[in-house]
């Protein structure tokens, strides 16, 4: 298994899965806050899993990246 700190047993935390996303969108944090109604730094602290969105946000999130289904925890 790859040692990353982004995997908690096997399974893909939230926060790596929000920064993967982004990224392949090209979209800088502050981008993305921007879209979804939060500061850069709450964006910050969901990728490093400090903090995780409230259901609210997943669902703009996943309706932003068009994983309806696939935002959350594997």
């Amino acid at each position: 298994m790859e040692d990353n700190h982004s995997y908690y047993w096997g399974i893909v935390m939230i926060g790596a899965k929000i920064k993967h996303l982004r990224k392949g969108r090209n979209m800088s944090q502050t981008m993305l806050g921007k879209y979804i109604g939060v500061s850069q730094t709450t964006v910050t602290a969901w990728e490093t899993n400090r903090t995780e969105p409230s259901s609210t946000y997943v669902t703009k999130l996943a309706e932003l990246f068009g994983q309806v289904q696939n935002v959350g925890v594997n």
